[in-house]
């Protein structure tokens, strides 16, 4: 499947962190049920139009932070028989956040380790060409530990210790052009351990 994509954008590097805004479009093939055969197949245009703003690096030292904010505008721009034709597109949210960050812990309250939180939402979506069905807005916030040493061997270990999905909310990760729903991560602990050597 080809898609054609347009981007403009700036980039400012504030040297221990940057931002950078671009403005979007792109047009690529859509799949749906023809009402005149049932079939399911590709026979529509989509276009997303959007904006998008990320920041990234270290704003103030022990302070690292990576992500950024979406607005898209999901339209079909032809569908079977121009029945869906300006409907927004299924599983094309108007707004997503994502944004990570991390936190070096003094030294004097613990060495070595880093803490860690992530929060993304996004915003409520279609799931048919005829905007009757909605997945709802959601919101998932992650958090962790890192602890790093070196071992006997010389060399960093480190171990981390993680809950996704904090508040256990129950949310649907993906939908959309297969027409498929994807359940999302319920709350979930990790733990790992990497040594280099």
């Amino acid at each position: 499947m080809v898609a054609d994509q347009k981007e403009v954008g700036l980039k400012y590097d504030f040297g221990s962190f940057g931002t950078s805004l671009a403005f979007f479009e792109i047009t690529r093939a859509n799949a749906s049920q023809d009402p005149a055969t049932l079939q399911f197949a590709v026979n529509g245009l989509q276009r997303n139009r959007g904006i998008e703003f990320n920041v990234f690096g270290e704003p103030v030292p022990g302070l690292r932070l990576l992500g950024g904010v979406a607005a898209i505008d999901g339209r079909l721009v032809r569908t079977a028989g121009h029945t869906f034709d300006g409907k927004a597109a299924p599983g094309v949210p108007d707004i997503t956040i994502n944004l990570y960050g991390e936190y070096d812990l003094p030294a004097w309250l613990l060495p070595g380790v880093t803490a860690t939180g992530r929060v993304i939402h996004t915003a409520r979506q279609f799931y048919d060409q005829g905007n009757r069905q909605i997945v709802p807005d959601w919101t998932r916030f992650d958090t962790g530990l890192r602890y790093t040493f070196i071992g006997s061997w010389g060399k960093p270990v480190t171990l981390r210790a993680d809950v996704v999905n904090v508040f256990n909310t129950n949310y649907y990760a993906s939908s959309g052009f297969s027409g498929i729903l994807s359940l999302g991560t319920p709350r979930t602990y990790l733990l790992s351990a990497q040594m280099d050597f």
